[in-house]
């Protein structure tokens, strides 16, 4: 059952690391293209509410995929930092 969960996870966090990879990869060139770098606000809200909401495994994969790909993001590193807080799991918090 566990190994089930640990696998789905890993295939889910893939897919999200991909999604956000291609994601970020257009983003950066539209801003070459315009010139700007525009913030987004609130664009970790989602993962707020995943965190508020107690589903802090959901939040664990998407914020680990937004750090892969955004290793610069410190809103995200400290909201990962939050869920394993959350979850009362030490170590990797």
């Amino acid at each position: 059952m566990l190994k089930a969960l640990i696998l789905a996870l890993r295939a889910k966090l893939c897919k999200l690391f991909f999604a956000a990879k291609r994601a970020s990869q257009d983003e950066m060139m539209s801003n070459v293209v315009s010139g700007t770098n525009p913030q987004v606000p609130g664009r970790h809200e989602s993962l707020r509410a995943l965190l508020r909401a107690g589903k802090n495994d959901e939040a664990i994969v998407q914020l680990s995929a937004i750090c892969i790909t955004r290793p610069d993001d410190i809103e995200a590193k400290e909201l990962l930092f939050d869920a394993f807080y959350q979850k009362r799991d030490w170590a990797p918090a």
